[in-house]
């Protein structure tokens, strides 16, 4: 299943959609993804299996934040809605574990050099 597909199952319960609302959906799956690519090391190509839950968990909330972007507080009688400054706050521990574990692998490499 692909990233806009678990992204769309966890919005639209009934599986209804339209065209308009998948292409949204890809949009936004594939800006989450360059935003997150753009966080993980350059030797990084595309999207490592073990972070596309954060895609696929941002996506979701930006979708339904449409309408209401960069919003950072409003209280309507009684409920308050924030947001935060960046999407990809709350998971900086899981892309920075990545990264070390990433480092870790590299470094253990060794390197037979033929001259």
């Amino acid at each position: 299943m692909t990233i806009a597909e678990r992204v769309t199952n966890l919005i639209f319960i009934d599986g209804i959609v339209d065209e308009k609302q998948k292409k949204l959906i890809d949009l936004i799956v594939n800006l989450t993804q360059e935003k997150l690519m753009a966080l993980l090391p350059k030797e990084i190509k595309e999207i490592p299996k073990e972070l596309e839950f954060i895609v696929v968990e941002i996506a979701v909330k930006r979708y339904n934040r449409i309408g209401s972007e960069g919003m950072t507080s409003e209280t309507v009688e009684g409920h308050s809605i924030n947001f935060s400054t960046s999407d990809f706050d709350e998971y900086a521990d899981f892309i920075d574990k990545f990264i070390e574990e990433l480092d870790e692998d590299f470094k253990n490499k060794k390197v037979v050099r033929f001259l």
